[in-house]
C-alpha cells in the first residue's frame, strides 16, 4: 500500500482470527478533537536543559472523551526521540517508537473525566513529560431519549415527490395507533455518511478504480455541512479517513489503496455504525460490496441488533454477478471457512433485511460504470427526504424492536423509511 496524502488515517490490520467486536468502539473526531489542549506539563531535566518542547494535542483539555481517542503529542526537540510512552488514569496505555507518535487508546463509555500523560525519552535518555485531563458532560444536562425521528422517502412513478407538508403524513404504530408528530422538516438537515468500499482481492484494479469515482461523485454532491468519512475494507480495516466537511481534503484522501485479503461485512458494518452513532444530522451508510461474507466474527443478527438502535440508513450498492442475475438471483450459494452454504444464504438474507429495516434500500449494480451514477442516486434522494419526528405514546422501555408504518394521503404514492423502532 503506497503512502495515504493528508486526512488520511491508516489504521493498523486486525486479525481475522481474533474476535472484532473485542476492539470496536466509538471514536472521537474532527470537531470533538477541536478545542486547544490544555498546555503540556514539561519535566525530565536534561530534556528541558536540550530544549524539548512537548504538548499533548489530542485528546483536548476538558473536552469528553468516549470509547477510541488518538492520544498523540507534538514534539520539538534537538535530538532524535526514541518512543513516547503514554499512561491513562495512571495505566500504561502503550509506546509508540516512530513519528508521528500517535497512539488509538479505549478510554471506555463512562462519563467521567480521564488523565492523559505522555512521556518521550530521546537517544541520550533525557525525558519530557505533557499531561491534560479530559472533561465530562454535566450531569444537570438532559436528553430526551424517547424521540425518534424518520427520514422519508416519497416518490410517484419513481419519481420524488416534493411539497408535502406535516398533515400529508401519518404513523401508525404496531398496536394500530397514531403517533403525533412532534417536529417535521424537508431534507436539508446535514448528511454524516460512511462510505463503506469492499476493497478485498475481487476488488484489484478497475473494480476498485470504478469505486473511488463514484465516491468522488458523491463527494462532489456534499455540502458545506455535511460530513463523510471513507473506509476501505477486507477481512481488516484497510484505510480510513476521519469524518471531514472539508471535499477537498476528501478527495486529496483518496489515494492509491492495494486491494486484498478476503472480504468482512458484518465486522465492518458493524464498526461503521459505531462510528456513526455520535455523529448529528442524518447518519447513513453507503455500502459498496458483493455482500459475500467470508471472514467476519460477527454474525449478521448482532449487526441488525445494532441498526436497530443505531437510526442510521444502510444504503447498500451491491455488485451483482451477471451470471447469477441471468440464472434468477437470490442469495448466492458458497461456502466459507466460518460457515457452510445455509448459514451463509442467512447471512446474506439478514443484510437484505438489515438494509430494508433502516429506511436505506438495494442498488443493484450489474457494470462497474454504474458506480457512480449509484453514489449520485444516494445523495441525491437524500436531499429530497421528509422529516419526521415523534414520541412513541406508549414507550415501554423494554428495548423491544416495535414496527410501524408511514403513510402518506394518496394512495399512488410509495413511501419508504425505517421499519420500527426499539423501545
Amino acid at each position: 500500500m503506497k503512502g495515504m496524502k493528508e486526512g488520511m488515517k491508516v489504521q493498523a490490520a486486525r486479525s481475522v482470527r481474533r474476535p472484532f467486536v473485542a476492539v470496536l468502539g466509538l471514536a472521537l473526531t474532527g470537531a470533538a478533537l477541536a478545542a486547544a489542549a490544555t498546555p503540556a506539563v514539561p519535566r525530565g531535566g536534561a530534556a528541558a536543559q536540550r530544549g524539548m518542547d512537548i504538548k499533548l494535542v489530542s485528546p483536548a483539555g476538558g473536552t469528553p472523551a468516549f470509547g477510541e481517542v488518538d492520544l498523540a503529542v507534538r514534539v520539538k526537540s534537538p535530538v532524535p526521540l526514541k518512543w513516547v510512552d503514554y499512561y491513562v488514569d495512571g495505566a500504561r496505555a502503550g509506546r509508540v517508537e516512530a513519528p508521528p507518535w500517535k497512539l488509538r487508546f479505549d478510554v471506555g463509555q463512562s462519563n467521567v473525566g480521564h488523565q492523559v500523560r505522555a512521556v518521550a525519552e530521546d537517544v541520550l535518555g533525557g525525558k519530557g513529560e505533557a499531561l491534560v485531563k479530559t472533561g465530562s458532560i454535566p450531569s444537570d444536562m438532559s436528553f430526551d431519549v424517547r424521540l425518534q425521528q424518520l427520514f422519508v422517502s416519497v416518490t410517484n412513478a419513481g419519481q420524488a415527490v416534493q411539497g408535502l407538508g406535516q398533515k400529508d403524513f401519518e404513523i401508525v404504530n404496531d398496536d394500530g395507533d397514531r403517533e403525533s408528530i412532534t417536529t417535521f422538516g424537508g431534507g436539508d438537515l446535514p448528511i454524516s455518511s460512511v462510505l463503506l468500499l469492499d476493497s478485498s482481492e475481487s476488488m484489484k484494479g478497475e473494480p476498485l478504480k470504478a469505486a473511488l469515482a463514484g465516491v468522488r461523485a458523491f463527494v462532489d454532491r456534499t455540502r458545506a455541512d455535511d460530513e463523510t468519512m471513507v473506509a476501505f475494507f477486507s477481512d481488516r480495516l484497510l484505510a480510513a479517513t476521519t469524518f471531514t466537511k472539508d471535499d477537498a481534503a476528501l478527495q486529496r484522501a483518496l489515494g492509491e489503496v492495494t486491494a486484498a485479503g478476503g472480504t468482512a461485512v458484518n465486522d465492518h458494518l458493524y464498526y461503521a455504525l459505531n462510528r456513526l452513532q455520535p455523529r448529528l444530522g442524518r447518519r447513513v451508510i453507503v455500502l459498496l460490496s458483493d455482500g459475500l461474507d467470508v471472514s467476519s466474527s460477527l454474525d449478521m443478527e448482532q449487526v441488525l441488533a445494532r441498526a436497530r438502535r443505531s437510526q442510521a440508513m444502510i444504503y447498500w450498492l451491491r455488485l451483482d454477478d451477471p451470471a447469477a442475475a441471468a440464472a434468477g438471483g437470490g442469495a448466492p450459494k458458497y461456502a466459507s471457512i466460518w460457515r457452510g452454504y445455509d448459514d451463509n444464504a442467512r447471512q446474506y438474507g439478514l443484510l437484505e433485511q438489515a438494509v430494508t429495516e433502516s429506511g436505506g434500500r438495494i442498488l443493484k449494480i450489474r457494470q462497474l460504470g454504474e458506480i457512480d451514477d449509484a453514489f449520485r442516486q444516494v445523495i441525491d434522494e437524500l436531499r429530497q427526504q421528509y422529516v419526521l419526528g415523534f414520541q412513541p405514546r406508549d414507550a415501554k422501555g423494554r428495548g423491544n424492536w416495535r414496527p410501524l408504518r408511514v403513510k402518506v394521503r394518496g394512495d399512488e404514492f410509495a413511501v419508504r423509511t425505517r421499519a420500527g423502532f426499539v423501545d
